[in-house]
């Protein structure tokens, strides 16, 4: 039996990740490989972020004096969702901006929604 999980993207995280430095995506690419298939439930470089966003993971990829950031989900069955990608904007606040925030927390939403939907399928297709 296959245990990978799918990796699902949510809104534009797929062209965003796409438009990383071609060191940096490789590396985000196989972050969430790895994820995927159960060999490192968490990369060395990534953080767990806590409050609102608790069980969502922050990637930092350090590259050409900027630091990049990738977000994802992968505590739940249904895959791997990965939610935004982008360049830190600056070395000296570590917080994100309130744009920022509310993009994460509504991709979130799109994420826990689409694992609900996923799961209810599954839970379906098994009493058949």
């Amino acid at each position: 039996m296959d245990q990978r999980k799918r990796v699902i993207y949510i809104g534009s995280s797929q062209a965003e990740v796409n438009e990383l430095p071609d060191a940096v995506r490789e590396d985000v690419l196989d972050d969430l490989a790895f994820v995927a298939i159960g060999r490192r439930n968490v990369p060395v470089d990534a953080i767990q972020m806590v409050g609102e966003f608790s069980g969502v993971m922050e990637l930092r990829k350090p590259y050409d004096d900027n630091t990049y950031r990738t977000f994802y989900v992968a505590k739940w069955s249904t895959g791997i969702y990965v939610l935004y990608s982008q360049i830190k904007k600056s070395n000296e606040n570590r917080e994100m901006t309130p744009q920022d925030r509310k993009r994460l927390a509504r991709r979130l939403s799109v994420a826990k929604q689409t694992h609900e939907q996923l799961s209810a399928e599954k839970r379906k297709g098994n009493r058949r």
